[in-house]
């Protein structure tokens, strides 16, 4: 009975009908139509997605929204919501038959994607999580989970799947740590207390929404194999942690310093890695994003890491994406999302989607002692959503655990709480209240008025002429000085950014593989002991070379510094250049 019924259902089953051949001999010569051919009709559709995703981020760059925003927008306008309604322009430029190429080149996408998000994720840096940003993870987890647990059933009641749940929480526990810095950067609160809890935590959610997206995958599929699924993958990850990371370094580090690695290389040990690493997790019962992003966090961090990212990055982002975000307009269906539903039940939905992790972390952030505006700063930052969301959601839809009405609510809920970040954040913010310092030099100081310095180290010899050069303030009981010394470290690889205030030498020196760094502080601790009335805070910042002045600037005016001592040093092999 069981197979009579199975033959039924594939007997009565809709096939979509697709050209046979992959490009015509004949030419347009023959009389036929160049783009009922697979090859043709790909390459215009390639061409008309990148074009129209071009147009929409020149649309929406002087809006400061994050590049996916317009990049979903293009993909949008061609699908169902937008031109994809008119029958010419979907029979002649996107017929159902050409998904069965358009299907595969975006999943492929998304490996590739997943792979980046891989390579991008600093793990030292969350080892070096602080408390206060630990706690607003947590609770910017909790909550959205059990929120989107809760609105899918009231929401999706009448749809047959019960596991999509899992997909609409994994969705509202992302925080876009890959979007995050560069928005904080564009709104000027990177380098504030919000901004670097918000970084730190964004770190923490992904991860989670990682494992979480592993686990819905393994409970959608067949009952009776999730929990081999689960084992399997849990073994796979052991291994990338304990024998594929290993190996990778140990490969990499055979080539001897000053050799680059061969670009041929670097490239076909990139399609290997992640193409067999996807495999292995596809046949483990999960997904081949799962394995490429394992792979990509296996990755060593260093300057093979950055030359694979520079190098995959913008064939990635500028071609393979947007054919993406093409299948992702075309599943995406605004005229039919409330299908027989009130539209203030899907209103109700979106607005309650966008609130979870905005009052969980607004919470959690008044608990750890911030300002009431402060918190709500972070808890409407860290509901900025990124690409991960979309991942996870294109995964449901093609699991099967999403309809298309649901999939395109937490779509639109998806885009809206990411596009209010921008406007609230802009409108909340006031001028930051820097005491200005024109004529608080050493000549002009008050007596009995404390000196703010921010000494900036560029090495262990740069340490005898600013300590001299500090000696010559003469700090006394009435007028102290305050010694903030900053040490610049260039940022290899694809990590953030990211600011450390330091509490112990030693920690701090294995967590960022810098030597050096003890050294240093062991010096800057000696001259505090001989002098008591002067106080040394230690920081350290990972930037790049570029950018360098800027972080001075910002932690200046932070630390509300009113001097400033820069060394003078000579780069390596140019004699008497100063960097």
């Amino acid at each position: 009975m069981e197979n009579t019924t199975e033959l039924l259902e594939y007997l009565n089953r809709t096939v979509p009908c697709y050209a046979g051949m992959i490009y015509n001999d004949n030419g347009m010569w023959k009389g036929t139509n160049p783009l009922v051919n697979t090859l043709p009709l790909f390459i215009i559709q390639l061409t008309i997605v990148i074009l129209v995703t071009r147009l929409f981020l020149l649309v929406f760059k002087p809006l400061q929204q994050p590049r996916f925003i317009a990049e979903v927008f293009g993909g949008m306008l061609l699908g169902p919501s937008g031109l994809g309604r008119f029958d010419i322009f979907t029979n002649e430029l996107f017929p159902v038959g050409s998904f069965l190429v358009l299907d595969p080149m975006a999943h492929f996408a998304l490996i590739h994607y997943a792979f980046l998000l891989g390579l991008e994720m600093d793990l030292p840096t969350i080892r070096c999580t602080g408390q206060k940003a630990l706690t607003v993870a947590i609770a910017g987890f909790i909550l959205p989970l059990a929120m989107g647990s809760g609105l899918f059933f009231l929401f999706g009641a009448h749809t047959d799947s019960k596991v999509g749940f899992m997909f609409w929480a994994s969705a509202l526990t992302v925080t876009g740590s890959s979007v995050l810095p560069h928005l904080l950067e564009t709104l000027k609160i990177l380098h504030t207390e919000t901004g670097k809890t918000a970084l730190s935590s964004s770190l923490i959610n992904d991860i989670c929404s990682w494992v979480l997206l592993a686990l819905s995958i393994s409970v959608s599929g067949k009952m009776g194999a999730t929990h081999w699924s689960m084992l399997s993958t849990a073994a796979f990850l052991l291994f990338c942690i304990y024998y594929l990371r290993p190996s990778l370094s140990w490969l990499i580090h055979r080539k001897p310093e000053g050799h680059p690695h061969s670009e041929f290389h670097l490239c076909c040990f990139l399609a290997i890695g992640v193409g067999l690493c996807g495999v292995l997790t596809d046949a483990c019962g999960t997904h081949p994003v799962i394995g490429a992003f394992m792979f990509g966090m296996s990755m060593p961090k260093g300057e093979v890491e950055s030359s694979i990212a520079d190098r995959v990055e913008g064939f990635v982002s500028g071609i393979l994406m947007p054919v993406f975000f093409a299948a992702v307009g075309h599943r995406v269906d605004v005229y039919g999302i409330a299908n027989g539903l009130p539209w203030a039940m899907v209103g109700l939905v979106v607005v309650l989607a966008c609130l979870a992790k905005v009052l969980s972390t607004v919470f959690a952030g008044y608990l750890c002692g911030m300002k009431c505006k402060e918190a709500l700063t972070l808890g409407v930052v860290m509901n900025t959503k990124s690409l991960l969301a979309l991942l996870i959601l294109e995964v449901g839809i093609q699991q099967k655990a999403l309809t298309t009405q649901t999939y395109t609510v937490m779509v639109v809920a998806v885009l809206v709480m990411t596009m209010i970040v921008t406007p609230i954040i802009l409108a909340t913010q006031r001028e930051s209240s820097f005491v200005m310092y024109k004529r608080r030099t050493i000549q002009k100081s008050r007596p009995k008025e404390d000196l703010r310095v921010l000494a900036c180290v560029h090495g262990q010899h740069n340490l005898p002429a600013i300590i001299n050069l500090l000696e010559a303030l003469n700090a006394t009981r009435d007028s102290r000085i305050h010694v903030f010394a900053l040490q610049l470290i260039e940022l290899i690889g694809r990590a953030s950014a990211i600011r450390v205030v330091q509490q112990s030498s030693k920690t701090l020196s294995r967590n960022l593989g810098n030597p050096e760094t003890d050294q240093i502080v062991a010096t800057l601790e000696n001259y505090m002991r001989r002098n008591d009335f002067v106080s040394v805070h230690q920081l350290l910042v990972r930037s790049a070379y570029s950018t360098m002045d800027e972080e001075i600037c910002s932690i200046a005016e932070e630390k509300r510094a009113a001097f400033i001592i820069l060394p003078f040093h000579k780069r390596q092999g140019i004699v008497w250049a100063p960097s």
